[in-house]
């Protein structure tokens, strides 16, 4: 991937044990996004501390910032991320990782394509590019899973004013 203007890492702690991949290759977005969902019924709830680094652009400038806090999950879709020590430069982002939804209800929010696969931290993923049902300032959001296991990897937010943020699932 190429490096993006702007960027924010988050790293989510190890969630638990996936269950075991469906057989058979996908045949568009919504079957991966399925098979995505699928894998995650087992997982009744979590909380994991999370990490944010990186740049947030204002006007013409890059700002470096960096944040801590606890994403939380409880079935069946209700995710929620409480952040703390929001730089001033990154309160829109703090409302976007709060309202970004969940793999269940992507589909409701984005025009959803698989555009292939890629090579993801070194192994093979499926490459999924959403663009927003509704105008807004989210230009496109791209999702890698794994392959063998569907589990989302990776999810990436590019804005219209050319700022991204990127969550990597670990």
């Amino acid at each position: 991937r190429a490096a993006l203007p702007a960027f924010l890492l988050v790293a989510l702690g190890t969630a638990p044990a996936s269950a075991p991949a469906p057989a058979g290759t996908p045949k568009d977005a919504a079957d991966v996004l399925s098979r995505a969902i699928a894998n995650r019924q087992e997982l009744h709830s979590y909380q994991v501390p999370l990490t944010i680094t990186g740049n947030v652009r204002v006007s013409i400038l890059s700002v470096p910032i960096a944040m801590d806090g606890t994403e939380y999950f409880k079935a069946p879709d209700k995710e929620a991320t409480h952040l703390n020590n929001v730089p001033s430069a990154a309160k829109s982002f703090s409302n976007t990782i709060n309202s970004m939804g969940t793999p269940q209800t992507w589909e409701a929010t984005y025009d959803i394509v698989l555009q292939g696969t890629g090579t993801h931290l070194n192994h093979a993923a499926y490459v999924l590019i959403g663009t927003p049902r509704h105008p807004g300032n989210v230009k496109t959001v791209t999702m890698w899973v794994n392959a063998k296991s569907y589990a989302f990897e990776a999810v990436s937010f590019a804005y219209n004013n050319g700022s991204a943020l990127n969550l990597e699932l670990s």
